[in-house]
């Protein structure tokens, strides 16, 4: 696979960028494929810390596949009328939520999906992410970004 790194993904240390294109592959697997060079950067290889420039060309010679794009969840009714009443600020690049109690902001064990999955599929932006994080049992304001360069920022 190759890719040529579009202006979001400027800056990203490339072990991350691999790491989202290859979700199976442990990061150690991801370590030891850019040490024998099977991952590679504008032809030449390069450590796990190196940050991407734009433009920048990353050819990976894995016989696995990358991880395909991320599938939305569907909301009930209930649900879509939680996301509205939780929304206290928007503007074209961040949107501030009042967190209800009781809701995880994310998968995981025992969680099918969180806060953030619901806001994934509410704005049907998968790249929606938060940039901080509050408890389950906790109601709070959160801070989202709605695309990489928002996020970093």
């Amino acid at each position: 696979m190759q890719w040529k790194i579009p202006p979001d993904d400027h800056d990203v240390r490339l072990d991350r960028f691999i790491r989202r294109k290859y979700q199976e592959i442990p990061l150690t697997g991801i370590f030891r494929l850019l040490r024998k060079g099977v991952i590679r950067v504008n032809g030449k290889k390069k450590k796990p810390a190196y940050r991407l420039q734009e433009n920048d060309v990353v050819r990976a010679d894995i016989a696995t596949s990358p991880s395909g794009p991320k599938k939305l969840i569907i909301l009930s009714a209930e649900q879509k009328k939680t996301l509205a009443t939780a929304l206290v600020f928007e503007d074209a690049d961040i949107a501030l939520y009042n967190k209800p109690p009781g809701l995880a902001m994310h998968a995981g064990s025992g969680h099918k999906y969180g806060f953030t999955e619901m806001i994934q599929a509410a704005t049907r932006n998968p790249s929606f992410t938060f940039v901080n994080r509050i408890d389950k049992a906790t109601a709070g304001l959160v801070i989202g970004a709605k695309n990489k360069q928002a996020a970093r920022n």
